[in-house]
């Protein structure tokens, strides 16, 4: 059953709502980095929001993508999901369309496939938002630090991921892939599993923007 989305205010609406107060307001999507958790691979996207030039205390927001994704909403589409995920909050952070919940109508669309479980009841509380937002505030800097230190080898559940969007990409056989790798790294590799762990983050990465650039394509030919 979808969740009631009644009351929640979509990511456009909030942003046409910052626009009038902050007309100068300007938006950078920073960054957008591919973590691992346990089994199951995260795209970590963080925007920064400056109300205008002189803005010295920008809003910086983040949101966690799984991938791939497991709706129809997010499926092929996790990065552009992301980020609008982080804007939406980012805005909310900044008192925009939160009467009801700092989530957008946006981002509990994109949920709605997924059912409720005991682990992650829906819709959460403001203060648990807010708790979250600081978590997530707090591990963004710790992933900086454990992407730094990904020197290890390439991990199964990152060579099976490789291997999906090498696919999803049109790439035909382990030897593409490995070129691939070599263009994305600018570096000669002897074969895929000789990757790093930041290595293999970096291709995935690249190769998921390899088939959103494709899917656009197909979706507009001219």
């Amino acid at each position: 059953m979808g969740f009631e989305l009644n009351g929640y205010v979509d990511v456009p609406t909030r942003l046409r709502m910052a626009l009038k107060d902050w007309p100068q307001l300007r938006i950078q999507e920073t960054s957008c980095t591919l973590e691992q958790v346990g089994e199951q691979l995260f795209l970590i996207c963080v925007v920064t929001i400056w109300r205008d030039e002189r803005d010295a205390v920008p809003v910086i927001a983040s949101a966690a993508e799984q991938v791939p994704g497991k709706t129809p909403f997010t499926k092929n589409a996790e990065r552009m999901v992301g980020f609008t995920s982080a804007l939406g909050r980012g805005l909310g952070y900044m008192g925009y369309g939160i009467d009801k919940s700092i989530a957008s109508h946006d981002e509990i669309k994109h949920r709605q496939e997924l059912p409720p479980t005991e682990d992650d009841p829906f819709p959460m509380t403001e203060k648990q938002e807010q708790d979250l937002a600081m978590r997530r505030i707090v591990e963004k800097e710790q992933n900086k630090r454990k992407a730094m230190a990904a020197n290890g080898p390439v991990t199964q559940p990152q060579l099976k991921m490789l291997k999906i969007q090498a696919t999803k990409a049109n790439l035909a056989d382990d030897e593409a892939l490995r070129l691939f790798c070599n263009d994305t790294l600018d570096k000669e590799i002897a074969k895929v599993a000789d990757l790093t762990k930041f290595e293999a983050s970096k291709v995935i990465e690249a190769l998921l923007q390899e088939v959103a650039s494709k899917s656009m394509e197909r979706e507009e030919p001219f």
